[in-house]
């Protein structure tokens, strides 16, 4: 027969577990995100598509510089053929047209008097009248590209203007010749008259050359006017020397 214990029984206390740790995943370095990897990506595209549309941007601009240098080039290649002899260049870019005429008018009816006043007179007429309808054909529509509208118009403007100067000492050409059949005070008034058309003619010129040298200073292109020498002077009906127009080219 089992005997009880009276004492007090023990319970045995029961521990409970300790929580359990959350799972904590670690994100990668920022380095190692795919959508940083992406927007590196996308970043460098753009940076070589920029570059590349630069570079084609910059060889486009160069190319119409180019075109548009050369198409004023042979335009002012044609001027310079086709303006008179009878001109001299004023550093750095003035041109003086006919500055032989300057020299004679005064001296029409004293030192180049007759038939060689009259023979001066129809020189002068006849290189203005040559000049000027050459100044005129020049193509410049056809030698400029449309897509260079304003230069066009400016030069356009500018080479009426100078051919119509020019045109004007066709004027003076006519009036020496007749002022050769004159003397005294009616002489000396058709002088005056060419006098003062010379001097209308030189600022038209100066005003179609300004617009010229516009376009041509924009672009950088040199346009020295080469220098014809001066004239030799010539036997007149009068015994002097009579001044005659150059003849050389103007290159």
């Amino acid at each position: 027969m089992a005997i009880k214990s009276k004492g007090r029984t023990r319970s045995r206390r029961t521990v409970s577990a300790a929580p359990k740790r959350g799972l904590v995943v670690r994100k990668p370095p920022i380095w190692r995100r795919r959508w940083v990897w992406l927007v590196v990506a996308v970043a460098a595209v753009a940076g070589i598509l920029v570059g590349v549309f630069s570079v084609l941007h910059s060889h486009a601009v160069k190319a119409k510089a180019d075109r548009e240098t050369l198409a004023v080039r042979k335009v002012l290649n044609q001027l310079r053929a086709k303006l008179p002899d009878d001109r001299r260049a004023v550093p750095p870019d003035v041109v003086v047209i006919f500055p032989s005429v300057t020299q004679d008018l005064p001296k029409i009816g004293k030192d180049i008097r007759g038939d060689a006043a009259k023979q001066r007179g129809k020189e002068i007429a006849d290189q203005a009248k040559t000049s000027s309808t050459a100044l005129l054909a020049i193509p410049v529509d056809a030698l400029i590209p449309a897509e260079f509208q304003t230069d066009r118009d400016t030069i356009t403007d500018g080479m009426f203007l100078i051919s119509r100067s020019i045109g004007l000492y066709q004027q003076v050409g006519a009036m020496v010749q007749t002022a050769a059949d004159l003397s005294g005070p009616d002489q000396k008034s058709i002088i005056d008259q060419a006098i003062q058309l010379t001097q209308q003619a030189g600022s038209l010129f100066d005003q179609g050359y300004r617009k010229i040298l516009n376009v041509t200073n924009r672009l950088n292109i040199p346009t020295t006017i080469p220098f014809n020498p001066p004239p030799a002077p010539s036997p007149g009906a009068s015994g002097t020397s009579t001044p005659r127009p150059s003849a050389s080219s103007s290159g």
